[in-house]
């Protein structure tokens, strides 16, 4: 392929125009290729902070910097003692840029402050390097703040005028006290590069030649380029004919001079609500898909914002970009929350299943008990097992060697009827379990179809009780936030549980309210009980109240007994004397509910 063309450097003809102000040698080592990152976007391309440093360069020229802070992780914000914006650097990977905000709010607490050594120094100039994306603040000491947009690897570095860097706001312990080492310059638009390039290179893709021989270009403007040439993303070097690549050239040129007449420019998703004139749109209204400062034809079906100032269009995307990335997480999370309940909720009713499908304790316990009571003649105290008949055949039973056989008939009623409690519970958990996944089936649906931070608010507001018992919404918040164990009961109250002696004085004295009812095992040592008023659907029930006494007795020291004096009394009418140990209390006005220790099956 005999290719003759002419080289061109863009900076040729633009730089004294457009970009006045820059320095020849300003970077690290690193080549030029490595640090050009492009998220679908135009935040961090070259050209972009090319554009935005001529910009703050004029209004930011003899301002003294006032304050270097940060109150949020990856972001750097310089203040200034005369003038009402402040300035920001965004170390974000995919939103790697920086931007002028009005009326930026510096935070009282959680903000550090950074970089001191510039405090009060005054700004000279500001000038982007001819090839690399790294911005220098000139300071009238003679050391200067050099910002570097190097993706994950950003950083903003203070170098005094001996060229030895005294702080950055990255990875400080590694960078200070080292020798600052600046770049080379390099050409960076010479289409004799790409011509040699796509005549060696001849198996690589065409784009990925040209990121090679336009380095500043990044991956949306090779796109651009390669889309509005009616190139191929598969066609390589091989494939290109002369036709091509003077469509390439041209391309190029065309996308060249546009850039030195950039104006900034959204795109998002299309819809048809309309863009309002000052771009307060919802989440479901403009999702952003990229900033640009160029027409990306590539775009095309997509709604183009245009912005008359940089630092609105920047501040725009990023707001938006952030609102919809925190909207998305937060979809998901729900969503990756109700399906994990769902799951636990599914396996456990298939373990209830089975449980009841092979379970007949009851019945043989009952038999059992039966066949004992009916041969008492034939046994005596100190067997271990009894064979007996029922008519059909000889049934084996074991028996406790120690008790006599009206004691071990006994013993069988007792577990014949615990395992038909066992049972119902059993049966009545799960109906709650299949109600509950029903329900858990119309949340999934309901956040499948919502589209916006607003209408995710409006359904964990409107449906939060059903939220609620999965564990999502502001209550399970606070109650996940409670240092204590937290049951329902009948009606939906909550019981609040003490889990050691200092947690009891805890939750009684400082938690407690006059009109709760207060719990405890008479007798025994164990967990103070709170029955909280008005967190159900109204005064708790009688059902509730022995709930309450049934885990107050749980979680006490007379656990493995068949009933346990409870004593309930409300909150005001506890006392804890004056150096009693913690957990001690006193109370009046007590009423004494006698409660199988047990814990509420919902």
């Amino acid at each position: 392929m005999d290719l003759q063309l002419r080289p061109f450097n863009l900076f040729q003809t633009a730089e004294s125009t457009l970009y006045p102000h820059h320095i020849a040698s300003l970077v690290g080592k690193n080549p030029i290729f490595e640090y050009i990152v492009d998220k679908k976007n135009m935040l961090s391309n070259y050209h972009t902070l090319r554009y935005i440093t001529s910009d703050i360069h004029q209004k930011l020229r003899g301002r003294t910097i006032k304050q270097v802070f940060s109150q949020e992780k990856n972001i750097l914000v310089l203040s200034f003692t005369d003038v009402e914006h402040s300035l920001l650097f965004s170390a974000i990977p995919d939103a790697n840029t920086f931007y002028l905000h009005p009326r930026f709010s510096h935070a009282k607490r959680n903000s550090a402050h950074l970089l001191k050594d510039c405090w009060g120094d005054k700004i000279h100039s500001i000038s982007i390097h001819p090839s690399d994306r790294v911005v220098a603040f000139r300071l009238e000491s003679g050391s200067f703040l050099e910002a570097q947009f190097f993706g994950p690897k950003a950083n903003v570095l203070f170098v005094d005028e001996k060229g030895i860097i005294v702080d950055s706001f990255k990875q400080p312990k590694r960078t200070r006290g080292t020798k600052y080492q600046p770049a080379n310059n390099r050409p960076i638009h010479d289409m004799t590069v790409l011509s040699t390039e796509i005549a060696r290179d001849q198996n690589s893709t065409i784009g990925a030649i040209l990121k090679k021989a336009l380095p500043t270009f990044g991956s949306t403007l090779v796109r651009e380029t390669m889309y509005r040439a009616g190139i191929p993303a598969s066609m390589t070097g091989a494939q290109i004919d002369s036709t091509m690549f003077s469509a390439l050239r041209n391309t190029v040129q065309a996308i060249l001079a546009e850039i030195t007449s950039p104006l900034p420019r959204v795109y998002v998703h299309n819809n048809d609500n309309g863009v309002p004139s000052e771009f307060s749109l919802g989440a479901s209204q403009a999702l952003p898909i990229a900033f640009s400062i160029v027409q990306l034809r590539q775009h095309e079906k997509l709604r183009e914002i245009l912005f008359d100032d940089v630092h609105e269009a920047i501040r725009f995307f990023i707001s938006r970009r952030r609102a919809t990335t925190d909207f998305d997480k937060q979809k998901s999370a729900l969503t990756a929350t109700l399906k994990r309940q769902q799951d636990k909720a599914q396996r456990t009713i298939t373990a209830i299943q089975n449980d009841l499908q092979s379970d007949a304790r009851a019945e043989d316990y009952a038999k059992f008990a039966s066949l004992i009571i009916a041969n008492l003649h034939k046994l005596s105290k100190g067997l271990s097992t009894t064979n007996l008949g029922d008519g059909k055949q000889e049934i084996k039973i074991p028996l406790d060697f120690k008790l006599s056989p009206a004691q071990n008939a006994q013993k069988y009623f007792e577990k014949a009827k615990k395992s038909r409690v066992a049972r119902q519970t059993a049966k009545r958990r799960l109906q709650e379990l299949k109600s509950k996944t029903a329900i858990g089936e119309t949340l999934l649906e309901a956040v499948e179809e919502i589209s916006s931070q607003e209408e995710l608010r409006n359904l964990v507001t409107t449906r939060s009780d059903e939220f609620d018992s999965f564990g999502i919404g502001k209550k399970s918040k606070q109650r996940a936030a409670t240092p204590f164990r937290i049951f329902n009961v009948d009606g939906g109250s909550e019981v609040w549980v003490g889990k050691s002696s200092a947690n009891n004085d805890l939750l009684t004295l400082k938690y407690g309210k006059p009109n709760d009812l207060w719990f405890h095992a008479r007798g025994s040592s164990g967990s103070h009980v709170l029955l909280k008023i008005n967190t159900g659907g109204g005064e708790p029930s009688k059902k509730a109240k022995t709930q309450a006494a049934a885990i107050a007795a749980y979680y006490s020291k007379m656990k493995n007994a068949k009933m346990v004096p409870v004593a309930m009394t409300q909150r005001k009418y506890v006392r804890k004397p004056k150096g009693a140990s913690p957990g001690t209390v006193t109370l009046e006005r007590e009423q004494v509910i006698f409660a199988e220790p047990a814990l509420p099956s919902f």
